[in-house]
């Protein structure tokens, strides 16, 4: 029998990684499918409507949603991500349509992401319907996934985003 070399050494620990929570992992797919699908059409997901918040059934009280499908929403589904997100216009030709920080949303929006579980993700996206209304969502890969529809976006006591007006 051959001695082994390593008698009376210690091994050395390999420091354990831990797996990833699901929560976690949810979050790197949804960023990488996010980055990778900028050349596809926009796609629609309704199923996550935050319907009991502030910016769900109350804020839909005088929306005609007929007129926001047929006059906005129908357009953008003819264009890519990458497409929407270079459309400009707006205040100071800013850019319509862009992600933003889920830090910089007003506090009430970040308990609603609590509340209906979302608040595992850095940024949601905003489409911008006119100068007042916005639709607020999730994007995970080419798919707009709807969670607030604001029609108070110039106010910033009732907004989803309050802005520096």
């Amino acid at each position: 029998m051959v001695p082994s070399r390593n008698r009376g050494r210690r091994r050395k620990a390999i420091p354990r990684q831990s797996s990833p929570s699901i929560r976690e992992s949810v979050k790197e797919v949804r960023q990488e499918k996010s980055e990778s699908h900028d050349h596809l059409v926009v796609c629609w997901h309704l199923g996550k409507i935050d319907w009991d918040g502030p910016w769900g059934m109350r804020a839909c009280r005088n929306l005609d949603f007929r007129r926001l499908v047929d006059d906005t929403i129908s357009s953008w589904e003819t264009m890519t991500w990458a497409e929407l997100y270079q459309a400009s216009g707006g205040r100071r030709r800013g850019n319509n349509h862009h992600p933003i920080l889920v830090s910089k949303l007003s506090s009430t929006a970040k308990k609603r992401l609590k509340h209906i579980e979302e608040d595992d993700i850095e940024t949601i996206v905003s489409l911008r319907i006119n100068s007042r209304e916005r639709l607020y969502g999730i994007r995970a890969g080419q798919v707009f996934q709807v969670l607030w529809y604001d029609p108070w976006h110039d106010n910033r006591n009732k907004a989803v985003y309050p802005t520096g007006r």
